[in-house]
């Protein structure tokens, strides 16, 4: 799941769900080129397996990844 609402994130993390993941986009608004641009960054830095179990929180400057569920 794509999302920039933090509601996602926070139904999974109360519910201790293990799937589905999530990449997160904070810290404004994008235009569609930079979305593909940090999605590919995304998908280069975290295989497949990590991202269909974490939340990935993505900005203009870093990508970090907490493993679900959270603790």
């Amino acid at each position: 799941m794509i999302t920039a609402d933090t509601d996602f994130p926070h139904l999974l993390a109360l519910s201790w769900a293990t799937t589905p993941g999530v990449v997160l986009f904070r810290g404004g608004t994008y235009t569609s080129p930079e979305m593909v641009d940090l999605l590919e960054r995304v998908f280069v830095a975290l295989p497949e397996s990590i991202l269909g179990h974490s939340i990935c929180v993505v900005d203009k400057k870093r990508i970090r990844h907490r493993p679900l569920p959270l603790e």
